[in-house]
């Protein structure tokens, strides 16, 4: 159930429904290599989110286009929007979908450089007392380590491993939901290989700003060379029942609450 396409009247009996869960898709408007749209991220979380409730109850928030990536602001059609000023419009929109009747709320992640902001506006929550729990969904690592998806992944991109931006997993996927949105042609046009100019970060476990943009100034990482509609198709698919059954178990959760009620309550001193 996609929240803009709701009557009232279904809007009311969708909260019932699906136990007032709701799923807040999330990814950035960015570079992605010369060959795919800006809103790859948004448009990738947004259909894996419309695939994940057909199996498993949930409404879909509308298009929400904002995300972390500094890295990218050196190309035009980037949409920057600052950390903190981020963190304060994630917890409006919560409130607001709180206030809606949705007291469980799962900000399903697609790029690359929103996880530790959401780790830490999950965290955020702790600071003041709600009637709803947010949980995050990162489903870039969903099936990082799983044996099945590893194997399929070989098997559909002949074993490529570097992958990181704009490669084979979100080519594909975008040619199997918008192919008219990718220029396929344009993808050999720029190195998408790792520069290495600061290997000593990795060497001694360290982290910079320029972390990114050492290795990959284009903002490209990855050949695209293996991609395809049928690939991408298989991608959704298999993410898409990973998605569900995390809306599973949030649905089915009652301890977080639980939980958030002791802790809060333990505050008041």
């Amino acid at each position: 159930m996609l929240w803009e396409e709701l009557t009232e009247p279904q809007f009311k009996k969708a909260i019932e429904d699906t136990g007032g869960v709701c799923i807040l898709p999330i990814g950035a408007i960015e570079r992605h290599g010369p060959h795919l749209p800006l809103g790859t991220d948004m448009f990738i979380a947004r259909h894996l989110a419309k695939l994940a409730v057909e199996i498993e109850p949930a409404v879909v928030f509308p298009y929400f286009p904002f995300g972390l990536i500094p890295e990218a602001s050196h190309y035009p059609g980037t949409v920057v929007t600052d950390g903190d000023y981020l963190m304060q419009l994630l917890d409006a929109t919560c409130k607001e979908i709180a206030r809606n009747g949705f007291k469980k709320i799962m900000i399903l992640n697609a790029h690359g450089g929103n996880p530790s902001l959401l780790r830490a506006f999950a965290m955020s929550q702790m600071r003041s007392s709600r009637d709803y729990a947010v949980y995050i969904y990162d489903s870039l690592s969903s099936s990082a380590n799983d044996p099945e998806y590893t194997k399929k992944y070989d098997e559909l991109f002949k074993g490529y491993k570097l992958d990181g931006h704009a490669g084979n997993v979100e080519t594909s996927m975008l040619m199997h939901i918008r192919s008219d949105l990718v220029d396929f042609e344009k993808s050999v046009n720029e190195n998408a290989e790792p520069l290495n100019r600061l290997p000593f970060l990795d060497e001694n476990n360290l982290y910079n700003s320029m972390f990114w943009y050492a290795d990959f100034p284009y903002h490209y990482a990855g050949s695209p060379a293996n991609s395809s509609a049928e690939a991408g198709e298989w991608l959704f698919n298999y993410t898409a029942k990973k998605a569900a059954a995390a809306i599973k178990a949030i649905r089915e959760d009652t301890e977080v609450a639980k939980l958030m009620a002791e802790f809060y309550g333990n505050m008041e001193h």
